[in-house]
Parts: C-alpha cells; sequence; structure tokens
C-alpha cells in the first residue's frame, strides 16, 4: 500500500492516520519525522524548499530538467543509466569515476594529470605520481627522507641534508674539506687529512712524528726534528759534512771519511799506514813512506834511481839497472860476455884490441869520430835520438822519429832530390817515402835525415846540429811532414848488407810479386838484393 484517505487527506501508506498532523494543501504529514511543506509538496526537512527538486536538490527548470534522480540540461536526452554527465549503456561500456570506458578498459580509480596511479602505493604529488611514503614538494625542490630542500643551496645524502658543497659520506664516515675519511684511520686538519695519531699542523708548518715544525728552520729526519741544512742520517750513522757513514768502518777527519783505523790527517797531508805524511815530499809505498822522487818497490825489491829491480837478478850500477852478471869498468857498466874493459876506463868488444874503439864493427878516430846508434859521427854532430816505435828500414838499420820542426827556403837542412838515384820521380807520389829518403842518407853514412810534404827528402852530415834551426812545427801529416814542416828522423844502426857499388840491400824486397829476405840468384847468375823495398816498382838492385 502506497496511499491512504486518512479524514479525507491522501497520505502515504506507510505513516498511520492519527499520525497526520499537518496539512500541505490537499496532502497530510506527520509532526516531527523530518519532513515540511514546500510550495503544496511534503519534501523531507532536508531538502531545500524550491518549486522544483530533483533527488534532494533544486534545479531551473527552464534550463534543467530531473532525470532519474539527476539533474541534466533540458536539451539532453533522459538516460537510463548515466556516467557522469554521459549516457552510456552498461552492457558494451562501463563507467569509471565519471568517465565511460570499454568494457574490457581497466578503470583508473585515481589519476594524477593524465596518469593513473594507485592510491595504496602511490600518490599525486603536483601533477607527478611518487610513492606514497614519499614528501610532496614543490617543483623547485627535492625530498631528502621527509624533508623538502632547495638544490641550489643543499644535497640528499643517505636521507640527510648537507651543503650543496660537501661530500657525500657515509654513516661510518666523515667529510674533510671534499673528500671522506674514516675516523678510525685518519682526522681532518683544516681541511687535510692527516692519520689519526698525527698531530694537527698549520699550513706553514709539517709534521715529524707528533711534532709540528717550520721547515724554514728545521727538517724530519726519521722521525726527529734536526736542523734545515743538517744531513739526515740513520740512527746508527753519523753526519761527516754532506755525508752519512757507519762509525763501525769509518770515521769523519776534517769534513772527509776515511777508514775507521786510518790516522786523521790535515787537508795537505795523506795518510800512509798509520802515518801522516806531506805529498810534496814523500809518497807511500805498500804502508811505507819514501822520498817523493823515490820509485815504489815491493819488499823483494830494491830502487835503482827511478827504477825498481830484484837483487836475485840484477843489480844497480851507476843508477842504473843492470844483469846481476855484469862488470864495471871505472864508471861504466858493461856485459862481459859481449865486451872487456881495457886500462878500467873503456870499454871495447871482446874482439877488438883495447887501443880501437869500434863503431858498427868498424874502429874509429875517436879524436875526430864518435859513435851514435852504431854509425859514425864527427865530434862536432850531436847524437840525437828518437822517440816512438823505431821504423825499420831493412835488416840491422831502423829510423826512429824525432818530431816536427819549422824550414823555410833558406833550408834548415839541404834536399838530397835530385842527388840520388834512390829518390825516383814527383816525392809527394813516391811510395816508401820515408825508408827511400832513410836509404839515400845512409848510403851516403849520414844519420839525420827529413821528410817534407809528404815525400820531399833533405839530409846532410851536419842535420844533427842544423834539424831544429827554425823551432818545433805543427803541419806535420802521416810521418812525412808537411807545408814547410820537416819530419825529422835519426838513423839507428848500419844495416847487414851492401851490394858491389856500396847500397844498402832492403830485406825484405818484392820481385815478381814475392817477398826476398835475403840475396838470390832467381832469374841471375850471381846473389843480388833490390836497394828499394819493391824491385817490381823501381827496378833498382845490385849483386850482394
Amino acid at each position: 500500500m502506497t496511499h491512504q484517505c486518512c479524514n479525507g487527506i491522501l497520505m502515504n501508506g506507510f505513516w498511520s492516520c492519527p499520525e497526520c498532523v499537518h496539512k500541505c494543501v490537499d496532502r497530510c504529514y506527520p509532526k516531527g519525522k523530518g519532513y515540511k511543506c514546500c510550495s503544496g509538496k511534503v519534501i523531507p526537512d532536508a531538502w531545500p524548499c524550491c518549486p522544483h527538486h530533483c533527488a534532494g536538490k533544486c534545479f531551473n527548470a527552464e534550463t534543467q530538467k530531473c532525470c532519474n534522480d539527476k539533474i541534466i540540461d533540458r536539451n539532453k536526452i533522459c538516460c537510463k543509466d548515466y556516467c557522469g554527465d554521459n549516457c552510456y549503456d552498461p552492457k558494451k561500456t562501463s563507467c569509471c569515476n565519471g568517465q565511460v570506458i570499454d568494457k574490457d578498459g581497466k578503470c583508473c580509480t585515481s589519476k594524477c594529470g593524465q596518469i593513473c596511479y594507485d592510491k595504496v602505493t602511490m600518490k599525486c604529488c603536483n601533477n607527478k605520481v611518487i610513492p606514497i611514503s614519499a614528501t610532496c614538494c614543490t617543483a623547485a625542490q627535492r625530498a631528502c627522507g621527509k624533508i623538502c630542500y632547495s638544490p641550489s643551496t643543499h644535497q640528499c645524502c643517505h636521507n640527510s641534508l648537507i651543503p650543496v658543497g660537501s661530500p657525500c659520506c657515509s654513516s661510518a664516515q666523515r667529510a674533510c674539506g671534499k673528500t671522506c675519511y674514516s675516523p678510525s684511520t685518519h682526522q681532518c686538519c683544516h681541511n687535510s687529512l692527516i692519520p689519526v695519531g698525527s698531530p694537527c699542523c698549520s699550513s706553514a708548518h709539517r709534521a715529524c712524528g707528533k711534532t709540528c715544525y717550520s721547515p724554514s728552520t728545521h727538517q724530519c729526519c726519521h722521525n726527529r726534528l734536526i736542523p734545515v741544512r743538517s744531513l739526515c742520517c740513520t740512527s746508527a750513522q753519523r753526519a761527516c759534512g754532506k755525508t752519512c757513514y757507519s762509525p763501525s768502518t769509518h770515521q769523519c777527519c776534517h769534513n772527509r771519511l776515511i777508514p775507521v783505523r786510518s790516522p786523521c790527517c790535515t787537508s795537505a797531508q795523506r795518510a800512509c799506514g798509520k802515518t801522516c805524511y806531506s805529498p810534496s815530499t814523500h809518497k807511500c809505498c805498500h804502508n811505507r813512506l819514501i822520498p817523493v822522487r823515490s820509485p815504489c818497490c815491493t819488499s823483494a825489491q830494491r830502487a835503482c834511481g827511478k827504477t825498481c829491480y830484484s837483487p836475485r837478478t840484477h843489480k844497480c850500477c851507476f843508477g842504473k839497472v843492470v844483469p846481476s852478471y855484469y862488470r864495471t869498468c871505472g864508471q861504466i857498466c858493461y856485459d862481459p860476455k859481449k865486451s872487456k874493459c881495457c886500462d878500467n876506463k873503456k870499454v871495447t868488444p871482446l874482439s877488438s884490441p883495447c887501443g880501437c874503439v869500434r863503431c858498427g864493427g868498424v874502429c874509429i878516430n875517436t879524436k875526430f869520430q864518435k859513435c851514435c846508434h852504431q854509425r859514425i859521427l864527427l865530434k862536432s854532430v850531436p847524437c840525437i835520438s828518437g822517440s816512438g816505435n823505431p821504423l825499420r828500414i831493412t835488416t840491422g838499420l831502423n829510423a826512429r822519429r824525432v818530431g816536427c820542426y819549422r824550414d823555410t827556403w833558406n833550408r834548415a837542412i839541404p834536399t838530397l832530390e835530385g842527388k840520388s838515384y834512390i829518390l825516383i820521380g814527383n816525392y809527394r807520389r813516391r811510395p816508401f817515402a820515408i825508408e827511400k829518403c832513410a836509404l839515400a842518407a845512409a848510403k851516403l853514412g849520414w844519420s839525420v835525415f827529413a821528410v817534407q810534404h809528404q815525400g820531399w827528402c833533405a839530409s846532410s852530415p851536419t842535420a844533427g846540429r842544423t834539424y831544429k834551426k827554425y823551432g818545433r812545427y805543427n803541419t806535420c801529416r802521416n810521418g812525412k811532414g808537411g807545408p814547410w814542416g820537416n819530419d825529422v828522423y835519426v838513423l839507428e844502426g848500419k844495416g847487414s848488407k851492401r851490394t858491389t857499388k856500396g847500397d844498402i840491400c832492403v830485406f825484405p824486397f818484392i820481385y815478381k810479386g814475392k817477398l826476398y829476405n835475403g840475396c838470390t840468384r832467381v832469374d841471375h847468375n850471381r846473389p843480388w838484393c833490390a836497394i828499394t823495398p819493391n824491385y817490381d816498382i823501381d827496378r833498382l838492385w845490385g849483386n850482394c
């Protein structure tokens, strides 16, 4: 029953008739039941009083209408099912939060801008989906844990805020300047890391062990402070000048290191064994002091002038070392196997009578002549000696270089060019130029000769006196002199063989490409020899 008649008035069927206490035009409504009369209609107390209602809401009948308890525009079609302000067919589509979606579509219960999200785990913050536990910050901010911050001034480090330039360190670390460190091993000192037990020194100081120091006055040496210019030695060492040393092996003597048991001598002295000495007067020889000009001989030797000798095999004879069997003749030592003493004054060969002085096997007149390197010279001509290794000319005849000496047009030694048939051809292209000049001088019996300008030959009986007339020079090359430079030589010996014409035989010599070391009968009816080193070039020879 929906309505009933009560005292001639139509009323709701679920009200009892006696309850009709108030009238609304032709309708009855009970008192105190939450209703009221509005424009001849009974409406709930909670509804506003207006001419037109739709599910308890007022609407303008001129522009709107009520459709299935829903207010819609007057010109819209009244649908059975609405989704928001739109009609939809529940059999074909679905309504999701006022939006019509496909029947099979997923209903987005929550949207953040154009993005769906799950309200259980996420939330919307400034049109961005973030975790529900995250902090919602403005677009200019960032979240760090549950705190919003400005990235221009701070940064997030392990859910904690730190200044924007600071290093991000773990909970077990600390920051020192822009570096993270472990406080168990290091400490921060004026924005610099130092070992945990080290002293914290200013920028003008350094650490040495547990002490700070100024590097302008001190330095650290094995965790000990020493003056800045001192030498850094270990605890087992000592300093000597600018050197460290071990006192077990050395000692410091006037800022110089010496062996630990050596004597400490001044800078002007030297040590010899355990004695100091002056090197200007003495020298050390096998830990013994001897005069500075004496030779240093072993304990088994003796000194003779500047030479050491063994007394078992030699002896000292007037400042010269000679074999122990030598004898003396006046002030001369001689070999008794080759010579003899005459009148205790002169030494002559065994084969010569005591009244004869021989030179190269020939007796000479000692009033006018003398013997020089087994060659006879006038007494007025000095006997000169060369230096270095001798140049072999032939068997029994050598030449030894004296040196390089200057020459001019007024010759120091006259030339032999054009005066000897041995000197063949242009001297600058002459093979064996030194040997040929020596042979030319030797044939004439002269002892000193010179080679100039790579082959030019000069000699004379007085060359031993005149060769250094203009002094030494420096243009000589290859032993053959140079421009106005004489390479001067002295002959030693006489040569073992001569030809019947007095020429000196040259051994060895080349004949038809073969070497001959003595006179030969090859291609001749009697012994012969070449008088230059190469017969094949010069074709000079003689009968032996």
